[in-house]
């Protein structure tokens, strides 16, 4: 379990944010940094410098720490991954010509928040997001 020490998280662009103990500056560099997805439950936790993503593993939100500050709680992240040898992520900027690093590893935030029907309703549908 990885417990937030940053009490102000950073908003980043897309509604998520970045939780956790940062080195001297306000940088966001260090490990055990934290991106939680817009959903507030789903996270990806791992060393980050300056605010970009270096290696990080999947977690959710197990609870929320009012210790150290009762008006803004730390959440507190439990590793959501199922092996030990699930790959860790990094930021990898899509290009003209590549999806990116690591294409077929799940997204986390993804296996949440997207599914397929198989009989939509949609009037001539089929099958769809």
């Amino acid at each position: 379990m990885v417990k937030s020490q940053f009490s102000f998280p950073s908003r980043r662009e897309g509604g998520g944010f970045l939780f956790g103990r940062v080195d001297p500056g306000p940088d966001f560099t260090g490990p055990d940094l934290a991106y939680l997805f817009p959903d507030l439950r789903t996270a990806l936790v791992g060393r980050f410098d300056r605010g970009v993503m270096v290696s990080a593993a999947p977690a959710s939100v197990s609870s929320a720490d009012f210790s150290s500050d009762p008006l803004v709680p730390a959440p507190v992240f439990q590793s959501s991954s199922s092996s030990p040898q699930s790959p860790l992520v990094g930021y990898s900027r899509s290009t003209r010509d590549s999806v990116g690093e690591n294409p077929t590893v799940p997204d986390p935030y993804e296996q949440r928040t997207v599914y397929l029907v198989l009989n939509s309703s949609v009037f001539c549908g089929i099958m769809g997001l």
